[in-house]
């Protein structure tokens, strides 16, 4: 499936929606090939030194495994927690140490990591169910990641994550909680 058509506006759970069939929608040629593109186009991006938030990626997600296996052999890996309805950070050393939340999503284990404050990352991986041309992201309506690139230093590069069937034609409606993209990598 390609990129969504320009549609009427719609709210954004209906768009949460469409998108998420695109998503469930897609073939694995088609993730991996796209993985593989973004995974090459990402590692010029990423600063030499500093830590980096990724993200543990959902089935429906691009595969983020192999940067996020290299990142943490470096040291160099942040990964999120949620606790309290709010994510937390943890910087990972190995990715054999992190379990399953309840929702099935791997986190790291607060046993095992370092716990990071969030002025501490140089850039942000940040994946979003869509993506429009002004950098606006539709995430999964919990409103975890706004609340946590709010509190990110002006200078922490936020970079959006996702499939070209991810990008919008139409406009991503907006809040004053929602946090745009400084960048997307759509592959």
């Amino acid at each position: 499936m390609n990129r969504a058509e320009p549609l009427p506006s719609r709210t954004k759970a209906e768009l949460r929606s469409y998108y998420l069939k695109i998503l469930d929608g897609m073939n694995s040629t088609e993730r991996s090939d796209s993985g593989k593109t973004l995974l090459a186009a990402l590692v010029p991006l990423l600063p030499l030194e500093g830590l980096i938030l990724s993200f543990a990626p959902l089935q429906s997600e691009i595969d983020l495994w192999p940067q996020n296996r290299e990142l943490a052999s470096q040291r160099r890996l942040v990964l999120p927690r949620l606790e309290n309805g709010e994510i937390v950070l943890y910087r990972i050393d190995a990715l054999s140490k992190l379990i399953a939340s309840r929702l099935g999503i791997r986190e790291p284990d607060p046993s095992y990591g370092v716990h990071v404050s969030v002025a501490a990352i140089k850039l942000a991986l940040v994946p979003g169910i869509a993506f429009d041309q002004d950098k606006r992201r539709l995430g999964r309506g919990k409103g975890h990641y706004d609340r946590l690139l709010a509190l990110m230093p002006h200078e922490t590069l936020k970079i959006g994550i996702g499939f070209k069937q991810q990008l919008s034609n139409e406009a991503i409606p907006v809040e004053a909680h929602d946090i745009p993209m400084d960048r997307l990598l759509i592959f």
